[in-house]
């Protein structure tokens, strides 16, 4: 996700609330949603301060404006010494708090804030904050709600409050919420690159794509947003246009395993096996405790006929998505990572366990068709056919452009005796994924039982150059 710097944010905002307060002469720049807006605000407020008394509140911005936390409460402290009832005064002992990850105190000092001074939005800002860095979502939206009706065009209260509606998985209030900050900031990159995250989320690829694209035309050398925008074209199949990306974010920064790793599933869509070899292992040397990087070389190895190195793989990748399960506490990427460990089960035929797995993904996020597609092909093998079908059509209407659905949905139909129509389910399939053995090998099924034997050999030949292993030879 994009970044910026909060903490800075904050003590700006915090430190103008307080210049007027305090009647100083000069007016501080009002904190803008730019990174290099906040950096010009911040030069202003520094040469502002050294002009200025070195009053202890003066002194307790100058020092949690440069992260020393501890120096700010201390200079707080003096201030509430003489008087307890200076608002400010609590609230940038609070934000100090925060940056040290003393939520309760911070919270605490927050809310005294607020009771001395009503309708203190900065404070109700901060401390939503505050509730959100310590996992409380649902208090930290009624914090970021009061903001919004204390100051209705705070672009910045929008953001956050559609980013705790995300970890709620209440993806059409994300996007009202980062709608309405592009509305107010429409500069603000931040706005483009979450809501582009959210209907990523929601499958709706090409809305994603503009947004991306967005992004990409207000900070052109941010290279993780080409990495996202490259995981679109890669969900509508575009290949060879997420490889374009996937190179651009390496040009920008060639340390993040990831982008080689998905550049490999790209070159493994298109059948380029000996490249998504190469970036797999550059991934892997990056980063070798990554489920993903280890789940594609696992793949690599089973299209290139070596399964008993692709079991070694997912076995590896099993252990490493289990490690990572057992300390993620965020909603979505527990999600997210439930479905790549069901996938992993239904690779070592451990079918009842991908069931459970996709079944908690599913839960813990409804746009979840992957999961579905990978629970209709535990069905599948479990030769519950018609559980499989139900969970193909649920995918396919969230997301259209996953081949696997139609592959699945056109080998339950072959094997309930319906070749016509599974034939045409696995021509999309190919149509879609070009270089899936499966596919092939289970169309060959279906032109057997309709006496085209030519056709079958013909698949089964591709099949086979494509690395797939026919169950019966295993």
């Amino acid at each position: 996700m994009l970044r910026v710097h909060t903490s800075i944010f904050v003590f700006m905002i915090l430190l103008s609330f307080l210049l007027c307060d305090l009647s100083y002469s000069k007016q501080i720049p009002e904190a803008s949603t730019t990174v290099e807006k906040q950096q010009k605000a911040i030069d202003d407020l520094s040469r502002t301060i050294q002009k200025s008394p070195k009053d202890p509140l003066s002194l307790a911005i100058e020092s949690g404006a440069q992260g020393k936390y501890k120096e700010a409460i201390e200079y707080c402290n003096v201030v509430l010494k003489t008087d307890p009832k200076v608002p400010v005064a609590y609230a940038l002992r609070g934000k100090a708090y925060s940056g040290l990850k003393e939520y309760k105190k911070a919270i605490d000092d927050l809310t005294k804030a607020i009771e001395l001074k009503a309708n203190f939005y900065l404070a109700y800002a901060e401390r939503g904050q505050a509730y959100s860095d310590s996992g409380q979502y649902q208090k930290a939206i009624s914090d970021f709600t009061k903001v919004i009706e204390l100051k209705s065009a705070e672009s910045r209260a929008y953001y956050e409050r559609g980013k705790m509606y995300r970890k709620l998985a209440e993806h059409d209030k994300a996007i009202k919420d980062f709608s309405k900050t592009i509305e107010l900031s429409p500069d603000y990159a931040g706005g483009y690159f979450e809501r582009a995250e959210e209907n990523e989320i929601i499958n709706k690829h090409m809305q994603a794509i503009d947004d991306y694209t967005k992004v990409i035309q207000l900070y052109p050398k941010y290279a993780p947003t080409y990495f996202d925008r490259a995981g679109s074209y890669l969900g509508m199949n575009e290949n060879k246009k997420a490889i374009e990306d996937y190179t651009k974010a390496i040009e920008l920064d060639a340390t993040d395993g990831c982008y080689f790793n998905n550049r490999a599933s790209a070159y493994l869509n298109l059948g380029e096996y000996k490249k998504a070899v190469i970036d797999c292992d550059r991934a892997i040397k990056l980063d070798s405790n990554c489920p993903g990087h280890l789940d594609v070389r696992a793949e690599l190895f089973k299209v290139m006929g070596e399964p008993k190195k692709a079991d070694i793989y997912f076995q590896k990748a099993l252990a490493a998505v289990n490690k990572i399960l057992a300390k993620e506490k965020d909603t979505y990427y527990l999600g997210h990572y439930y479905g790549i460990r069901a996938t992993i089960f239904n690779e070592l035929k451990q079918y009842d366990k991908a069931l459970i797995d996709a079944n908690v993904a599913i839960k813990l996020n409804a746009y979840d068709a992957s999961s579905h597609a990978t629970r209709a092909y535990s069905y599948l093998m479990m030769k519950q056919y018609q559980k499989s079908l139900d969970n193909c059509l649920k995918a396919s209407n969230m997301d259209s452009f996953l081949s696997d659905v139609y592959s699945i949905r056109g080998k339950v139909f072959e094997r309930q005796g319906n070749y016509s129509p599974a034939i045409s389910e696995l021509n999309k399939a190919i149509e879609l994924s070009p270089y899936d053995g499966e596919s092939y090998w289970w169309r060959a099924d279906a032109y057997e039982k309709i006496g085209k034997h030519d056709l079958a050999k013909d698949d089964r030949l591709k099949a086979t150059k494509l690395g797939y292993e026919s169950p019966k030879e295993k």
